[in-house]
């Protein structure tokens, strides 16, 4: 009986951690909450900014709360970094597959880190690639993004992802993904969360 009381608290323990960690990649928000209470503490916890929209998302006549803004003040370490700015998205989204006749709903938290300074991009790619490593102990998947332009003879990459899942909940991922944004000169780091509703 006591090897089964440490062994709980050694799982207990470890499963905390993990969930401490990755929350910690996303301003400490409680992702294993609901819905409501994520979009609730986004709103309350001031540390964004709400973009309003005229969009509403609605789902068999009921409002699904989402949630867009920016960080309201980038900490030193941000600034050390010469990141310009961080957007903060709650969203969601749907899956299934052919053998599923009912689809799955999603819950999607995005954060969207700007900077116009390339070495300070890949520095912090690299980072977050080596802290969600540590999170997820599976091999992630590599997927590199070209893009090619009607004037263009060859294809040119613009940025790479990455993305894993998480070996002991089937249902939760993490992306990460690298990209040159075209249309202001910046890059963008992004880290994806989802789960199942």
């Amino acid at each position: 009986m006591k090897y089964l009381k440490v062994l709980f608290f050694l799982i207990t323990y470890l499963s905390y951690s993990q969930n401490t960690k990755t929350n910690n990649l996303f301003f400490k928000i409680p992702l294993n909450e609901s819905r409501d209470l994520i979009y609730k503490y986004c709103v309350e916890s001031n540390l964004f900014i709400k973009e309003e929209s005229k969009y509403e998302i609605t789902k068999k006549g009921k409002k699904i709360k989402v949630f867009s803004g920016y960080l309201k003040k980038l900490n030193p370490e941000l600034m050390k970094r010469k990141i310009d700015s961080v957007e903060i998205q709650l969203s969601t989204g749907r899956t299934s597959n052919e053998n599923e006749k009912e689809s799955n709903e999603l819950l999607i938290l995005w954060s969207y880190y700007y900077t116009s300074d390339s070495i300070s991009a890949k520095n912090l790619y690299n980072e977050f690639k080596k802290q969600i490593s540590e999170i997820c102990k599976e091999k992630p998947y590599h997927f590199q993004n070209f893009v090619k332009e009607e004037n263009d003879l060859e294809e040119r990459l613009v940025g790479c992802s990455e993305k894993w899942y998480f070996k002991n909940e089937e249902n939760l991922e993490m992306e990460l993904k690298y990209e040159i944004v075209e249309d202001n000169k910046k890059y963008l780091i992004r880290l994806q969360y989802s789960r199942f509703e």
